[in-house]
């Protein structure tokens, strides 16, 4: 699962108070079997863990660590909903199984 949070100048107040509240929820539905990356995005999208850069296990440690960052998302910027896609399709791309050749002897 990839989350992506919109965090541009229009984003702010309650609105991103809600937002916050949303994601946390979504990342306590997520178990140990569950990968996810979450992502905020502007003018750029970027991870808002910066060394997960990809998807991760919704593990009880790597969820606090999305939640404390999560928390101190800021908004500020435009708003460039491509970036976030683009970085959401991208994340979901690197998990996808790898063609694999077979060879006969």
């Amino acid at each position: 699962m990839v989350i992506i949070v919109d965090v541009s100048g229009s984003v702010s107040g309650l609105t991103l108070k809600l937002m916050k509240t949303s994601v946390m929820e979504m990342l306590d539905t997520l178990s140990d079997d569950d990968y996810v990356n979450v992502a905020r995005f502007n003018e750029k999208a970027d991870a808002v863990v910066p060394c997960f850069r990809t998807l991760v296990q919704a593990n009880v440690r790597n969820k606090k660590i999305f939640k404390e960052a999560v928390m101190h998302m800021q908004a500020k910027g435009t708003t460039d909903y491509k970036s976030g896609f683009t970085f959401a399709f991208e994340q979901l791309l690197n998990v996808l199984p790898q063609p694999r050749m077979l060879l006969r002897g």
